[in-house]
């Protein structure tokens, strides 16, 4: 997994607010342009970084699988969770895990 730096972003918030009332009047200039770029990028490297965990906790709490378990085996072997994605769902990842050459789990 290649492991980015992300940039960061201090967030003003009156500024945005700003940004906001200036955008509904049309009226932006390229610095507004230039903080909405920065802010979406660092949203998205965010969501990249982090992806849809909620999601996938609750999926684990209702199925009755630890989410650190799964998601630890998930990042341990994700070379095989990529190629075969439906044998690693949160309801079956563990009958997959011990079918694994060399693991206990």
């Amino acid at each position: 997994m290649i492991q980015v730096k992300p940039t960061i972003v201090e967030l003003d918030m009156d500024k945005l607010e700003e940004i906001l009332r200036r955008l509904d009047a049309k009226e932006l200039d390229a610095d507004d342009y230039g903080t909405i770029k920065a802010v979406i990028g660092a949203y998205v490297h965010l969501y990249h970084l982090v992806g849809d965990k909620d999601t996938t906790i609750a999926t684990c709490q209702l199925c009755g699988a630890n989410p650190f378990d799964y998601l630890t085996k998930l990042d341990r072997h994700a070379d095989c969770a990529a190629a075969n994605p439906a044998a690693w769902m949160p309801w079956n990842y563990r009958q997959t895990c011990a079918t694994l050459p060399g693991t206990a789990s």
